[in-house]
C-alpha cells in the first residue's frame, strides 16, 4: 500500500483519475454522436467504480446525524451551490422567473432526467446512499454474517434492484400543473438497491482494495470476460438511464472492468509521470464531475466555429475540459470563499497535492 503524509492511497487516486476521465469522455461528442462499443464500454464501468470506491469508506459505526452532516457538507453543498448559480444565470439570460423556479424545483427533485446539469445527479444519490448505509448494523455485527449470508444479501440487492429501477422508469406525475412522466424517484432513490450492491461490496472488500496488488492471470481472465460479454451480447450498464440488462452478465462485465482499472492503477504507481497526473485528477474528481459537461459542450461548440473536423474538435474539447477543470480546482483551493463552497469544511486542506487517495466518498 502506497501512502503519503496526507494518508491518501496512490492507486485509489489513480483509479479515480481513470474513472473521472471515462466520465468526461463519456459525455464527449466522439462517444455520444453515434453510441457504439466505446459508449457501452465506458458506461459499463465508470459509475459502478465510484460507487464501489465510495463504499470502501462507509462507516456504519458512525451516528446517523454525523454521516448526514458530513455527507451534506461534501456532497449536497457543492450540488446546491452549483445549481443555484445555474438557476440565477438562466433567469438572468432569459428574464423569465419560471425558468428560475423550474430549475430550483428540478434541483430539489435531484433526478438527472430533469436537472439543468445532468451529471450532478450522482451527488444527491450518493448522499442518500451514504445515509442509508449508516443505518446498517455496526462492524461487529456485520462481521458475524457468514459468506453465504453476504452472497444472499448482495444477490438480492442485485436482482431486486434491477427490477425496482425499471418499475419507476418512467413515473407519471404532475409538474407545474402539467401531466408529465418523470424518470425515476427523487435523488434517484429507485437506484438505491442497485447502487447499494456496489457500495456494500466496496465496504466488504475495503481491506483487499486498499492493499490491492493484482494478479496478471486474473487480469487476463477479466479482460476476456469484459470483452467477451461486450462483443457477444452488447450489454452495458447505465445507471442514469436505468440500463442493467442482465443481473449476472452485466455484473460480471462491470466487476471485471473495475478489476482491470484497479490492476492498471497499481501498475501506474511505478510510473511517476502518469501516476502524478492521474492521481491529481482523482483528487479533483469532484470538480471535474461538476463542471466538465458545461466546459466541454462550450469548448466543442467554439471549436466547431473554427473547424468542421468534429472528431479533432472532440479531442480538443476533451483536453480543454480536463485542463480547465484543473485550473478551476486550483482557484477553488486558493480562494477561501470558493473553498468554503466546494470543499468539505471539516476536511479542508489548503492545497491538495497529487499523492494518492483514499477516495473520499464525496
Amino acid at each position: 500500500m502506497i501512502q503519503t503524509m496526507t494518508n491518501r492511497i496512490l492507486h485509489i487516486d489513480i483509479a479515480k483519475g481513470i474513472g473521472i476521465l471515462l466520465i468526461v469522455l463519456g459525455h464527449n461528442w466522439i462517444v455520444l454522436d453515434n453510441p457504439g462499443e466505446l459508449y457501452r464500454i465506458i458506461y459499463s464501468v465508470h459509475i459502478p467504480l465510484f460507487l464501489l470506491l465510495s463504499g470502501m469508506f462507509a462507516k456504519p459505526e458512525s451516528p446517523f446525524w454525523v454521516v448526514a452532516r458530513d455527507r451534506a457538507d461534501s456532497l449536497l453543498k457543492p450540488y446546491f451551490v452549483t445549481l443555484t448559480i445555474v438557476a440565477v444565470c438562466l433567469w438572468w439570460s432569459t428574464q423569465e422567473s419560471s425558468v428560475f423556479t423550474e430549475t430550483i424545483y428540478s434541483m430539489l427533485y435531484g433526478n438527472a432526467d430533469i436537472l439543468a446539469w445532468r451529471p450532478l445527479w450522482f451527488l444527491p444519490h450518493l448522499f442518500l446512499l451514504s445515509i442509508c448505509a449508516s443505518l446498517l448494523p455496526g462492524p461487529g455485527a456485520l462481521k458475524k454474517i457468514p459468506p453465504p449470508g453476504w452472497g444472499l444479501i448482495l444477490g438480492s440487492l442485485l436482482i431486486l434492484g434491477s427490477e425496482f429501477a425499471r418499475f419507476f422508469w418512467p413515473l407519471s406525475a404532475t409538474w407545474f400543473s402539467r401531466d408529465i412522466q418523470l424518470k425515476g424517484l427523487p435523488f434517484s432513490a429507485d437506484l438505491l438497491l442497485l447502487s447499494g450492491f456496489y457500495f456494500l461490496l466496496g465496504y466488504l472488500l475495503r481491506d483487499q482494495i486498499i492493499n490491492f496488488k493484482g494478479s496478471l492471470p486474473v487480469a487476463l481472465a477479466c479482460a476476456v470476460i469484459f470483452l467477451g460479454i461486450h462483443l457477444g451480447f452488447d450489454y452495458t450498464v447505465n445507471l442514469n438511464m436505468r440500463r442493467y440488462e442482465h443481473p449476472v452478465l452485466s455484473t460480471m462485465q462491470t466487476l471485471s472492468g473495475i478489476y482491470l482499472i484497479l490492476f492498471t492503477s497499481v501498475i501506474l504507481t511505478n510510473q511517476n509521470f502518469f501516476s502524478r497526473i492521474l492521481s491529481h485528477l482523482g483528487i479533483h474528481s469532484m470538480i471535474l464531475l461538476i463542471f466538465h459537461l458545461w466546459i466541454q459542450t462550450h469548448a466543442f461548440e467554439l471549436a466547431n466555429t473554427i473547424s468542421q473536423r468534429k472528431f479533432y474538435n472532440g479531442i480538443g474539447a476533451f483536453l480543454a475540459t480536463v485542463l480547465g477543470c484543473l485550473i478551476l480546482a486550483e482557484l477553488i483551493n486558493r480562494l477561501p470563499i470558493l473553498r468554503m463552497l466546494y470543499r468539505p469544511i471539516r476536511n479542508d486542506r489548503k492545497i491538495l497535492k497529487p499523492a494518492g487517495v483514499a477516495p473520499d466518498p464525496s
